[in-house]
């Protein structure tokens, strides 16, 4: 089984440059316009510019 947290966020650019120091990282994979890390074997963390 896999787990997405996936967040909706308002400036992509913002929280690109927050999450990349957050994890220490850019993110494992980009996929159309989600940025993905991979926080354990099956959990990711992705980042989705479509809020509002």
């Amino acid at each position: 089984m896999d787990l997405y947290s996936v967040m909706p966020v308002s400036d992509l650019t913002k929280a690109l440059e927050w999450l990349g120091v957050f994890f220490g990282r850019p993110a494992d994979e980009v996929i159309g316009g989600e940025h993905l890390w991979q926080v354990g074997e099956n959990a990711w963390v992705v980042v989705d510019d479509r809020a509002g």
